[in-house]
Parts: structure tokens; sequence; C-alpha cells
């Protein structure tokens, strides 16, 4: 059986999805190989897995004697190595006895392949919700919240990224927190939610999709769909799959909806400066404690390490004179990601503010809302 697809198809978001699941490498789990099949009239699929996630990407191609379904594993390694095969022509893929032949012009790469039997398909997932939104919307909400909550708690702790909304709304919240911090950002929908939504994925996934959708246009219809064990969501060429976490959602709302008192506004772009430079000597173990003070008008941050101190001063309104401790990079997640959407302006706030080691929370009146509460940090922890 014999196929020919164009070289700048393979180069699309199959280079991306390959790209962000583990390395090659060499094994015989399902994990180290694609899956390549006819799915359609001209269209094959490539189906790669990397537990728990699971990623299907479509191309158009031309099929000669390759029955409907039918189809063989080759390894990652392999896939990659014909991804930049050639030179933006057609690339002709042959099976015959177990071995795979790529070619193009007079190039020719020869593989051994694995039975089809052997790889687990993309499971059915029973929909018991269904959500529409563009890539622009989704991408902006994964990348903010990778960019504030680490990919692991303390100790190794499991973290959740939750999808949340309410019947009849248009809107979609994805909070996330590893119990020092609490993100939030909101998304739009095509249409109203006809039941309530609660998905629970892991950060692993939500990391994966953030640098996946990059390759994707931004106005590009992104389903979501859900049930008890997995959700998917597809695009118009690719589907990605994850396992659901087994977790129950947080209060974020107590947080996010809190009364607060201001204390700072600041402008991004000349905080993120001044965060960065404070968290330079800002030592690794105490987890790049920065402090913040606010005095005569002016915002410092500072750290203290082995390497020495920082002082850097951020241009901004102060509303009061307070001095807090927080861990560097949250901030810097948080300000990164409204300078990446063009945002100017940041707040900064005190929820409860009767008490002085209250939670501190950042946020932006950007399209989407993006909040970050972090909890403070003891004085004596960055000494």
């Amino acid at each position: 059986m014999k196929c020919t697809v164009q070289q700048t198809a393979l180069k699309g978001v199959l280079t991306n999805a390959l790209a962000l699941h583990k390395e090659p490498g060499v094994g015989l789990s399902q994990e180290y190989f694609a899956a390549l099949r006819r799915s359609g009239d001209g269209e094959l699929t490539i189906n790669i897995i990397d537990a728990p996630t699971h990623m299907e990407v479509n191309l158009p191609a031309a099929f000669e004697d390759w029955d409907m379904d039918a189809g063989f594993c080759i390894p990652k390694a392999e896939v990659q190595k014909f991804i930049s095969f050639g030179n933006d022509k057609e690339v002709v893929i042959a099976h015959e006895k177990g071995a795979v032949t790529v070619q193009c012009d007079r190039s020719r790469l020869r593989t051994r392949s694995i039975s089809l039997d052997s790889f687990a398909m993309m499971r059915d997932v029973m929909a018991k919700s269904i959500i529409h939104t563009t890539v622009l919307y989704m991408k902006s909400a994964f990348e903010f919240t990778v960019g504030c909550i680490p990919a692991s708690g303390k100790n190794g702790q499991r973290i959740t990224v939750f999808l949340v909304g309410e019947a009849g709304e248009t809107v979609m919240h994805v909070v996330s927190s590893d119990q020092t911090r609490l993100s939030h950002v909101e998304f739009h929908l095509e249409e109203r939610l006809s039941d309530k939504v609660v998905v629970a994925m892991p950060i692993q996934s939500v990391q994966f999709l953030a640098k996946f959708m990059k390759s994707v246009p931004d106005d590009e219809v992104v389903e979501i769909t859900a049930d008890e064990n997995a959700f998917r969501m597809r695009g118009s060429d690719w589907v990605f799959q994850s396992q659901l976490e087994q977790s129950a959602v947080m209060p974020w709302e107590r947080y996010i909806n809190a009364k607060s008192e201001a204390i700072i506004e600041l402008q991004t772009s000349s905080a993120k400066r001044a965060v960065s430079e404070a968290a330079t000597v800002a030592d690794e173990g105490r987890f790049g404690a920065i402090t913040f003070r606010t005095e005569n008008g002016a915002v410092c941050c500072s750290a203290e390490g082995e390497r020495g101190a920082v002082d850097s001063v951020a241009e901004g309104h102060t509303y009061m004179e307070d001095e807090f401790c927080l861990s560097a990079d949250g901030v810097k997640g948080f300000l990164s990601a409204l300078e990446k959407n063009g945002v100017d302006t940041a707040s900064i706030d005190k929820i409860n503010s009767a008490s002085s080691d209250a939670p501190i929370l950042f946020s932006s009146n950007a399209i989407n809302r993006p909040r970050l509460v972090m909890a403070q940090r003891r004085k004596v922890e960055a000494e």
C-alpha cells in the first residue's frame, strides 16, 4: 500500500505534536511509536500516545492499494526524520512486508514497522458536555495558567486545572492552584452552556495544549467534549484527548470575588523588569522570594541572597504604604502573560486587608479577566 502527501502538510501541526511528546527513544511500548492509517477518502491519520495524552492529526493524501482503516506503526524517531525529509515536495510513503519506505524526489528512507494491532486507538468520549470556542481564547487562557502555576506542587503534588461553567452562561472559567497561589482566567464561548460544566485536567495536558495551539490559526473553532473519565478537544485537522483527574473543584470564587483593598497599580513592562532584576539574586532554595514595598509613592521590588542584594523600582501608582513578600515565579508569569497580550497595567490588592498577612490579589481588566491570588511569604523565609 502507498500514499502521497505534501511535505508542507507534514511540517504543520504534526511537527508540533511530535516535538511536545516524550523524546522518541527506543522501546517496545506504544509511546515510542506513531500509528499511520487511512481514515477516509483522501485522509491519512497519524496517532501519537504519550500517557495520559493521545494526539491525532489528519493530513490530506492520495492512496494507492490502501484499504480503509488499514495501516501500520513506525517509531516516532523515524516519523521525525521523514517530516524533515525532502524540500517542500510530494512525499511518497509505501508499506510492504513489514517495511516502510519514504521517498521524496531521489532521496529515500527505509525503516521497519510493527502491526497496527499493537497500538491503542483513541477511544470514544461519551459527550456529557460540549463546548465551542476559538483557539485564541483557549490558547491565551492556557498560557496564562501554566505561566502562573508550576507543573507540580510541594512534595510532588499533582496539579489540576479546572474548566468551570454554569448553565446558561457564555463564559468558561479556568482555575488552578498549588495551595500557595490560585490562578483564574476566563474565555468566551460560541453559545450558552446547556448544563453546568466541570472538567478536571492534569496541568501537563494544559502545558501541551498551550504550546501546540501556537501552530493553529487563532480563529479556528475548537470543540471540547468530556465524560467522567476523559476530555477531548477537536480542531479542523487534529484531535487531542487526555484522561481526567479525579479531583473536586476548589472554592475559587471565595478568593477571586472577595472584597479587597487597592495597594498598587503597576505598569506591566516596568514591573516585570523590576521583578526579574530582583529575582536574579533570590536563592532558589528560598523559592525566589521578592519583597514589594511602597513608600513615598514609589514601588520597590527587592531580594537578597548569597549572590548579593537588589532593589529595583517599578513604575506605577500607590494607594497605601505597605510591604509584603511573594514568590517571584508566579508574579513573573502573571506579568509576562499580560505583556504578551498587550495589557499595559496591572493592579495589586490585599484581600481582607485587616490582616497583615492577607493574600495578595493581582488582577487586570483585560478581556479574559486574569487573576492571581498569592499567599504572602513570611519574612523569615526570605532571610
